[in-house]
């Protein structure tokens, strides 16, 4: 739109709503806080049991805030085009300038324009207003306010629009690649201009890849769209293995002057291929999905979209194997896909969690008929460059994916999208218990009756539930005609189905849209033998704030697990690969060794004080482990010890006895996971080894041994110069050791944090799924021997972090912010 996008995230403040009763003298005049976005106002607010949001949202309230800013308008903007573009604003947004109504967006996930020009007070200050109003409008925690980034255009009369250069990879191979670039250029001035358009390509290290430049000449008030073939010779192509970038350019140049310019960042050369042979193909070699599902929000920072937060995530992910991520269920951030675009994770992008039918009292279900064209469109113009995206999502368990007329509302979304971007894949998550009216007569045949809300439902032994119904005559017929108008059927938690309608149906491709954690070697069974099955995503592989509870394990007697059952302090899922913080769990290493990315072994126990007792879990519940050999108090008492590997057998070794060895089973049944061996132990302090063999070979062995009482805190940066800009953080990591510099997962002290220099304490916590701190505060208990602070830089300067813990000495680490 212009030289580049103006940054519109500093000089914010925000207050919670005041009222507009004019009449009434106490209104608005709620104190105004500084800000710089993105910004959560959520996760500041105090959490409470009576919260009406419940452990959907992790018992934080819900609150109307307003966000302001002024900034000066020079005069020379009246002949210029000015936009704000909102990235997310949670939710109901409404734009005032100088207090006129000026746009505005109910959902909460989609991306919106402004156009400023009609409002604008030229050579004068302006002000502008967001107003968000939240309540029970999700059945996670979504936060509120303006959490992803804003930004300014200021546009010539002519200019390229908005999202309008668009490159496309028609083919590409080791020799040459081939590139159609669209440019769509506005004038919406009063004079014919002519004008000379620059296309560029540069690879990473800036070298020129291709380049074109044509004429064009503009009449009045027009729009046109012009293309251009580019090759690009011994190209560096895009794939998740080696994802390769290139950054592209496009300039408008009239009379030797630049116009105007827009930057693709993160473009990349690579072709997909999607058929029943090779399943999907990247640049012609088939990628099995290693997927898992993501919330939007980035832990003790809350909903804050910040580009660093998305990009460690991702980096981290990577790291673990993941290949993939699912966004859910929302458009993806723009900043979590360039992270997803440098790290080489694949994207289903999901448009929605509901249609026209609510899933919570105050959702934007309401406005999804007057607004699905807008959000569709905002979803696919954002991600047409992005080489990460491979498939969009119509939606997550839509309650009328079991009916004709929702099988018509998937059609027209496939149909809008398509007509957007043909060459990515169609696809949405499909939950056969919410198959209409299908599982309404299932339910009352089986003598059932009705049932409660859709998050009610979801506990005890649904994982059986799911898997018998997802195999119902009536489930398949009620549901054919949706997955029709995709190009990959979505499963959630319907394994069943992938080789029974591979099978039948010979031109389906499916996927496993969402996963349970305990099915994944079930599922990746059917993904590396079967070309239909594509992948599994499994729910998730990153933990989040709201759902609280979903995954919890317990073994208080005469409760149930489920949605609804855990109360206050509960705040987190518990149910993920890494725990809010980026902490791998046992959960994700067993992952990690199912689909073979890690050859040793891992030991897990669980805790002696329930050896005896019988665990209440829910379907995304994982065996409440921790890899630790520090048990204080249980000495001589029998625990459980977990010993994850792949082989054909495992050996645990207990301070140098062995307990002998136990087959892991390569599948899994009612009696256990596969590759996994339980060993029942006496609790002594010391060593413990696990050893795995195939075919009596040691093919990997692991070590917990006890760590003696916490006597220093391990305080580390993940990195020491950071930029001096509202996107980068600082995470600081700290561990509690002994004095050999053994971590003590056992142990729980308190931390205190303080900031000083140019930088800020954004928030600080931990994993602990059930703490009642305040992220926003400047202490917090370490779980499981760990806890972490995320530092935001202010401006250009030292940033000193001074961490002081109980029975430790202080530590001082110092960030440069440049």
């Amino acid at each position: 739109m212009t030289v580049l996008p103006i940054s519109f995230n500093a000089g914010w403040t925000y207050s919670q709503f005041g009222g507009n009763n004019i009449f009434d003298p106490t209104a608005q005049q709620m104190e105004r806080i500084p800000v710089t976005l993105p910004h959560d106002a959520t996760i500041h607010e105090t959490r409470t049991a009576d919260a009406s949001g419940g452990t959907s949202k992790g018992y934080y309230p819900s609150r109307d805030y307003d966000y302001f800013k002024s900034f000066d308008v020079p005069e020379g903007w009246m002949d210029k085009r000015v936009f704000l573009r909102f990235e997310g604003v949670y939710m109901n947004a409404r734009v005032f300038v100088n207090g006129d109504y000026a746009g505005g967006r109910a959902n909460g996930y989609a991306e919106f324009a402004v156009p400023l020009n009609d409002f604008l007070r030229y050579g004068a200050s302006n002000e502008i207003k967001v107003s968000v109003q939240t309540g029970e409008d999700s059945r996670w925690y979504a936060g509120a306010g303006l959490y992803r980034e804003v930004s300014l255009f200021v546009a010539d009369p002519l200019h390229i629009d908005m999202d309008g250069f668009v490159l496309d990879t028609l083919a590409a191979d080791e020799q040459v690649a081939s590139v159609q670039s669209k440019l769509t250029v506005v004038n919406d001035g009063v004079r014919t201009r002519a004008i000379t358009v620059e296309i560029e390509l540069k690879d990473a290290d800036g070298n020129v890849a291709c380049r074109d430049t044509q004429k064009l000449t503009m009449r009045a008030l027009t729009a046109e769209t012009i293309y251009a073939r580019l090759y690009v010779k011994q190209p560096r192509l895009w794939s998740p293995d080696a994802p390769n970038l290139y950054t592209a350019t496009a300039k408008l140049v009239e009379d030797g002057e630049i116009v105007d310019e827009d930057v693709i960042e993160t473009f990349g050369l690579r072709v997909l291929t999607l058929d029943n042979v090779r399943g999907l193909a990247v640049n012609g070699k088939t990628v099995k999905l290693y997927g898992g599902c993501i919330h939007h929000d980035n832990g003790v920072i809350g909903a804050a979209t910040i580009e660093r937060a998305e990009d460690r995530r991702a980096q981290l992910m990577r790291q673990a194997g993941y290949n993939a991520l699912r966004s859910a269920h929302h458009p993806m951030s723009r900043a979590m896909l360039r992270a997803c675009d440098r790290h080489g994770l694949l994207v289903m992008d999901e448009l929605t969690d509901m249609w026209n039918i609510s899933k919570t009292r105050r959702d934007f279900g309401a406005s999804f008929e007057a607004e699905w064209r807008a959000d569709v469109e905002s979803m696919v113009r954002k991600d047409l460059n992005h080489p990460c995206v491979v498939m969009y999502s119509m939606g997550n368990e839509i309650p009328e994916s079991g009916s004709p007329a929702g099988a018509a509302i998937y059609r027209r979304l496939a149909a809008l999208t398509r007509s957007l971007d043909g060459t990515r894949y169609i696809t949405a998550g499909l939950n056969n218990l919410l198959a209409g009216d299908a599982m309404q007569q299932i339910m009352q045949s089986a003598g059932e009756g009705q049932g409660g809300g859709i998050n009610d439902i979801m506990g005890g032994d649904l994982g059986d539930v799911m898997a018998k119904m997802s195999m119902h005559p009536l489930v398949v017929a009620a549901t054919n005609e949706s997955y029709e108008s995709m190009d990959i059927c979505g499963y959630n938690y319907a394994a069943d189905r992938y080789l029974h309608d591979c099978a039948k149906f010979t031109n389906w491709i499916t996927v496993g849209s969402e996963t349970f954690p305990k099915d994944l070697a079930y599922n990746w069974k059917i993904v590396m033998e079967d070309p239909g099955a594509i992948g599994d995503f499994v729910w998730t592989s990153w933990d989040y704030l709201g759902e609280a509870g979903i995954g919890r394990d317990h073994y208080a007697k005469g409760e149930q697990a489920g949605f609804g059952q855990n109360p206050f302090p509960w705040r987190i899922a518990w149910d993920a690969d890494f725990d809010i913080t980026g902490v791998r769990t046992p959960q994700g290493f067993y992952r990690e060794i199912v689909v073979g990315h890690r050859s040793a072994p891992y030991v897990a126990m669980q805790t002696p004080a329930t050896y005896d007792m019988e665990p209440k879990i829910t379907a995304w519940s994982w065996p409440g482990t921790v890899s630790s050999w520090n048990w204080p108090g249980y000495e001589g008492k029998p625990i459980r010890i977990d010993v994850y590997g792949r082989g054909d057998e495992a050996e645990l070794i207990v301070n140098g006895e062995s307990l002998g060895r136990k087959p892991l089973p390569k599948e899994t049944t009612p009696e256990g996971l596969a590759f996994k061996a339980t060993f029942d132990a006496v609790y002594a302090p010391g060593r413990v080894e696990a050893v795995v063999y195939e075919d009596g070979r040691e093919t990997g062995r692991a070590c917990v041994a006890t760590a003696g009482a916490p006597t220093q805190a391990e305080v580390t940066v993940d990195r020491e110069r950071i930029c001096a800009n509202e996107r980068d953080l600082a995470y600081v990591d700290v561990w509690l050791k002994d004095a050999d510099g053994n971590v003590n997962r056992g142990a729980a002290r308190t931390v205190t944090v303080t900031v000083e220099g140019a930088g800020v304490l954004q928030g600080l916590g931990s994993g602990d799924p059930c703490s009642d701190e305040d992220f926003f505060a400047d202490s917090c208990q370490t779980f499981f021997g760990h806890a972490q602070a995320v530092i935001r830089p202010t401006g250009v300067g030292k940033i000193h972090v001074i961490v002081s813990c109980e029975g430790c000495e202080t530590v001082l680490r110092t960030i440069e912010a440049e």
